[in-house]
Formats: structure tokens, C-alpha cells, sequence
């Protein structure tokens, strides 16, 4: 029996727990009929005692006390009783076999004594037989209980083997999965509420595991390629330059195109390990207090050659102040990436508004750009890195395709929530931040 398993650690603990009421009731029974017993012979020996006595009072001095003991003999004889008649030196005068041995209440008698004058009178009752009854009741109830405890076991180990037996069920189904096959899915062996619930909360787990390893398998092959087509464009135009002489302005060119090519494998290497800093670490930057209004006007400005070169008009609805405890690279980067994302997909010639509210519990932060939204559009598939709202996902608006995952992760790190939406021709970004001024 190996009591690593929940089988043998479960018969094992009824079992005992059985042994140990079954022997309390044993040793109850064997106490309550030695009891009984000795109340028993007690009452027969008082009873005795006091029908002597009055038998003895009802008489007229001098009293025949061995004419009276012989006719108390002959009544209790039936209950097997004895008379033993002791002088004041405590020598028997009268009495029967086995009254020496009354006299001494060994633990083969049970007697009463009475006092006539100088005599002393004592009724045994033989205590021998009575014993060795007891004795054997109390080992054929040892035995018994030696049996039920076998019994018990053995019915608890069938019991509980049966009752985890959907367990190892459950598990051979998981070792028998492929692990090439990300849809995994277990059957309930049983329909028990217990074993249903868990099947539940299993395949649940394996679906959100399956969908982690597609997201990741969607993020490698998007970042391999996002990869692939700066380095190509870049290996290109190196080679074309190096394949004859070229003039001056033709090598400058080459070199801007580079350059270009360059900054933005550098931007995307630097937000991909932002991204996995965000998610592998465990530690947040330090908290500070961060204007949210000065933040988005700055922001504002930096992205407003862009605005001005797609025609935007630019809404804002801010207070004069509202400070946010966060740290500061992490909120920079949050709005910078919203605003930016508002810029590109708007529609050319379209509204960009940006409002803050804030209370004594939350600061909202509302983005809203002018864009139709593509058919069947999922705003949770956003949050993906490399992401694009247009179908192709090719890099025409710029970036590196990671804001919006950034976003999310920034959000989910300290515990804001960015919710995106389509309503009316525009997409609305909301982030909501929990105000904690109060504990500056």
C-alpha cells in the first residue's frame, strides 16, 4: 500500500478511524457487562443480607441462629448463595464448602457481611464462572472487531478505488493526448457533479493554453516576418550598391535607404524587448506622480506635423491638471502609442478627440478617431502583436505593428483597464486609471 496516493491514504484513515470507534464500542460493551454484573450480584447479595436480617428480627430471643441459617440456606440455594458464620476471633463455626474461601473474597467471591452479637454473618456468591464468561465475551469481541476492521479495509480500498477510478480515467486520457494536436479536449468518465465540474475547469485550462501557443505561434511568424522585410529591403539596396561603381548622390541614396531601413529594425528590436520586459517581469518600476493633461499636450505637439499633413482636427477636453501615480516611461508610452494609433487610421481629413475626466476614484482617459471599422472587425485581436486594422498587414501607416499589445500590457501591469470600440464610424480607445492621489 503506498500512502503517496490518495487511495491508500484515504482506506488508511477510515480504517483506523473505524478500528478506533469499533474498539471504544468493544470496550464499552466489556465495561458495561462487567458492570452489570457486579450490580447484579451486589443486588442479590443485598437482598440476602436484608431478608436475613428480617428473617432474624421476626424471631424471639434467644434466637437459634443455626436453626434459622439452615432455613436460610435451603432459600438461597437457588441462587447459589452461601452462609458463613465467623466467632468474634474470626473463626468459622458454621458454614459450608467454599465458605473459607467467602471469607477471604478472593476474586472468585463476591460478599456481603452482617453482625449478630459477637457473629459475623457473610453471604458469597460464587464470582469464578462470572469471570470467565466476561473473559470470553470480551475475546470474542476482540476477535469481532479484529474482523470488522479487516472488512473495513478491504471494503474501503474496493470503495475508494471505485470512486477515483474517473481520476486515473482523466488520466490516461491526458497521457494518451497528442501533444502535436493543440485541440485538446478531455471526456467525462462519469457524470458526477464533482468530476464534470473538473472536466470543466480542465478543458478550460488546456483551451486558454491552446489559444496561449496559437498566439504565440501567430507572434513568432509575425515577428519573423516584420523582421525579415527590413533586413531584406536593407540587403537589397546593399547589394545593388555594391554590384558596380555608383556615383556619389547614388551611394547617399543607398545610404538614406539604409538608414531608414536601420531605425526601423532598431524601433522594432526595442519594442519587442519592452514588450518582453513588461510580460516576463515581475517588478514594476517606481510610482511617481505624472500630469496626464501635460503628457497628452506634449504628445500632442510631437505628433503634430502628422496631423497637420492628413488634415486632422484635433478636439481635446482636459482639465488643467490631473496628476496619476505611475510610472512615468509607462504612461508616456501608453498615450503615445494611442495617440499615434488615432493619427494613422483616421480618416484623412477626419476628427481626433481626446477627453480627461477625473474623480475622487477614477481617471478616464477617452481617445476618438474617425475610421470605419473593417467587416467582422474583432477589437480583442488588436491587442495581438502585430496587429493592423487593414487586412493586408502590410506597414504603409508606419510603426511596428506592437502599440496596442504594448498598451495592453501596460494596462494589465498596473492593473488600469483599456477597453477599444466601434461606435458610429470611429473608434473610441478608453483608458481607466484608479486615482490613488490621495496616497502622496
Amino acid at each position: 500500500m503506498r500512502f503517496k496516493s490518495i487511495r491508500a491514504r484515504m482506506t488508511a484513515l477510515f480504517s483506523l478511524s473505524m478500528a478506533v470507534i469499533m474498539l471504544c464500542i468493544c470496550l464499552g460493551l466489556v465495561f458495561y457487562a462487567r458492570r452489570t454484573s457486579e450490580r447484579h450480584a451486589h443486588r442479590v447479595l443485598t437482598m440476602a443480607v436484608h431478608k436475613l436480617e428480617s428473617d432474624l428480627a421476626k424471631g424471639k430471643r434467644p434466637i437459634d441462629l443455626n436453626r434459622v441459617l439452615i432455613e436460610e440456606r435451603e432459600d438461597l440455594r437457588p441462587e447459589n448463595l452461601t452462609i458463613t458464620v465467623l466467632d468474634i476471633n474470626n473463626q468459622v463455626i458454621n458454614g459450608e464448602k467454599g465458605g473459607q474461601v467467602a471469607f477471604s473474597r478472593s476474586d472468585d467471591w463476591r460478599t456481603e457481611h452482617m453482625h449478630i452479637g459477637q457473629y459475623t454473618v457473610i453471604v458469597g456468591l460464587p464470582w469464578g464462572r462470572t469471570e470467565d464468561e466476561l473473559t470470553y465475551h470480551a475475546i470474542a469481541l476482540f476477535v469481532l472487531w479484529i474482523v470488522i476492521v479487516v472488512l473495513v479495509a478491504f471494503g474501503s480500498w474496493v470503495l475508494v478505488g471505485h470512486t477515483l477510478s474517473p481520476i486515473a480515467s482523466l488520466s490516461t486520457q491526458a497521457d494518451n493526448a497528442s501533444v502535436d494536436n493543440l485541440e485538446v479536449s478531455l471526456e467525462a468518465p462519469s457524470n458526477d457533479a464533482e468530476i464534470l465540474g473538473l472536466v470543466h475547469t480542465l478543458n478550460g485550462l488546456l483551451n486558454r493554453l491552446s489559444e496561449t501557443a496559437s498566439a504565440k505561434g501567430r507572434f513568432y511568424s509575425a515577428a519573423s516576418h516584420e523582421l525579415r522585410t527590413p533586413l531584406q529591403a536593407l540587403s537589397g539596396h546593399l547589394e545593388v550598391a555594391l554590384s558596380r561603381d555608383r556615383t556619389k548622390e547614388e551611394y547617399k541614396e543607398t545610404t538614406e535607404e539604409a538608414y531608414v531601413q536601420t531605425r526601423r529594425l532598431i524601433s522594432l528590436v526595442r519594442a519587442l524587448l519592452f514588450l518582453y520586459q513588461l510580460d516576463s517581469s515581475t517588478k514594476l518600476p517606481d510610482k511617481e506622480p505624472v500630469d496626464l493633461v501635460d503628457v497628452c499636450r506634449r504628445l500632442l505637439t510631437h505628433f503634430q506635423p502628422i496631423i497637420a499633413e492628413r488634415g486632422l482636427q484635433v478636439t481635446t477636453n482636459m482639465p488643467i491638471e490631473v496628476e496619476v501615480l505611475a510610472p512615468p516611461d509607462h504612461i508616456d508610452m501608453l498615450v503615445r502609442n494611442l495617440i499615434e494609433n488615432a493619427t494613422k487610421y483616421a480618416s484623412a481629413n477626419g476628427h481626433i478627440r481626446l477627453a480627461i475626466e477625473a474623480d475622487a476614484c477614477l481617471i478616464r482617459l477617452e481617445m476618438v478617431n474617425d475610421c470605419a471599422t473593417p467587416p467582422n472587425w474583432k477589437p480583442e485581436e488588436l491587442y495581438e502583436p502585430f496587429s493592423r486594422p487593414d487586412p493586408s498587414r502590410n506597414s504603409k501607416t508606419g510603426g511596428t505593428g506592437l502599440g496596442l499589445a504594448i498598451c495592453k500590457s501596460i494596462a494589465d501591469a498596473n492593473g488600469w483597464l483599456l477597453d477599444i470600440q466601434s461606435e458610429s464610424e470611429s473608434v473610441i480607445a478608453v483608458l481607466m486609471i484608479q486615482n490613488q492621489k490621495q496616497e502622496l
